[in-house]
C-alpha cells in the first residue's frame, strides 16, 4: 500500500497536481508533503511551527513531523484473543469484520439529531460512544490491550449507565423521554 501511495503523489507531483483535498492534509496526506514541495519549503514550514507551537502541541504529526505513512492505519493482523459472544457474527464475515464496520467518523457522537448511542449522550465521553467501544474491543481482541488493562477500563467506568437493578438507566431514561 505504500509503495502505490508513493507512486500515486510522484505521478500527482510529476503532473503538477496536488494531493491536498477540501480538508487539508491531516494524517493521510502529511507523509507526502516534502515530495510535493520540496525539503526546502517543508522546512520551513517545520520553523514558522516551531515559532508558534514550540510544545508541538497543536495538531502535532500534521504537514511537518509527520509519521510515516500508514502509521495510524488499523493494523489487525497478528494475535487473536477468542472471544466467547453469543452473538453470531457470520454475516460480516466475523466479531473483528463486525468491528471494523465501524469507520472511526464519529457519527455516533452526533449531539444534533436521532440518538445512536444513548449512553454517550448522557456522559458525552469518548468511551461510552459506539467508536470508543469499538475501539477498545478492536485493541483487546488484536491484543493490543492486555486482558487485566481492559478490565481497568471498565472498572472505571463509574456506574454513570447503571441503575441500581443492573439494566442501562440511560436507555430506560432515553425511552422514557421520548
Amino acid at each position: 500500500m505504500r509503495a502505490i501511495a508513493a507512486e500515486v503523489a510522484e505521478l500527482v507531483r510529476e503532473f503538477g497536481g496536488a494531493l491536498s483535498g477540501e480538508h487539508g492534509d491531516g494524517l493521510t496526506r502529511s507523509p507526502w508533503i516534502e515530495t510535493m514541495l520540496g525539503p526546502e519549503l517543508t522546512r520551513a514550514f517545520g520553523e514558522v511551527k516551531a515559532i508558534f507551537d514550540p510544545e508541538g502541541l497543536m495538531n502535532p504529526g500534521k504537514i511537518v513531523a509527520a509519521e510515516p505513512f500508514g502509521h495510524h492505519l488499523r493494523h489487525t493482523a497478528g494475535v487473536r484473543r477468542p472471544i466467547d459472544s453469543r452473538f453470531d457474527f457470520s454475516e460480516t464475515g466475523g466479531l473483528l469484520r463486525a468491528l471494523e464496520l465501524c469507520n472511526g467518523n464519529g457519527m455516533c457522537r452526533k449531539l444534533d439529531s436521532g440518538t445512536m448511542c444513548p449512553s454517550y449522550m448522557i456522559t458525552r465521553e469518548e468511551e461510552h460512544s459506539t467508536r470508543g467501544r469499538a475501539n477498545l474491543l478492536r485493541a483487546f481482541y488484536t491484543g493490543q490491550l492486555a486482558p487485566d488493562q481492559a478490565a481497568e477500563r471498565d472498572e472505571g467506568r463509574g456506574d454513570s449507565s447503571r441503575d441500581g437493578r443492573g439494566r442501562g438507566a440511560c436507555m430506560e431514561n432515553t425511552l422514557d423521554n421520548r
